[in-house]
């Protein structure tokens, strides 16, 4: 784990969670669509330099931002404030949260668009139970 972040899980650190996740929403839906297939194969997705989700499955337990061998790291820099934040929380939970927000905002997206998101989010929760 790295020295000089905050480590913090749900609930305290749910604010920083919903706000990577509010964000994503608003990617093109080509772009999210390849996100949520990265989250099935547990591949994270970084929105900038400063907002970024990474899966423990892609962090070795050399790597010096390694959290454990399970579970999401959402990661927030504040460079203004020379801060790190890491929210660690189970994939299930990530999944939840995640889906919860797509599918409050699908009338954003075409219908057409908006049943592969699904499929997509179904793919991840096949992939995540099977693990």
């Amino acid at each position: 784990m790295l020295k000089d972040a905050e480590y913090i899980r749900i609930p305290e650190g749910v604010p920083i969670v919903q706000s990577f996740l509010n964000a994503i929403v608003t990617l093109r839906t080509e772009e999210l669509e390849q996100m949520l297939s990265g989250f099935a194969a547990q591949k994270g997705y970084a929105l900038n330099d400063d907002e970024a989700v990474y899966f423990a499955a892609e962090v070795p337990e050399s790597d010096p931002e390694y959290f454990g061998d399970r579970g999401v790291a959402v990661y927030r820099c504040r460079p203004a404030e020379d801060r790190l934040t890491v929210v660690l929380m189970d994939e299930h939970d990530f999944w939840f949260r995640a889906t919860d927000v797509i599918l409050q905002r699908g009338g954003e997206f075409p219908p057409e668009r908006f049943a592969v998101l699904k499929e997509h989010l179904k793919e991840w929760y096949r992939r995540m139970r099977n693990r």
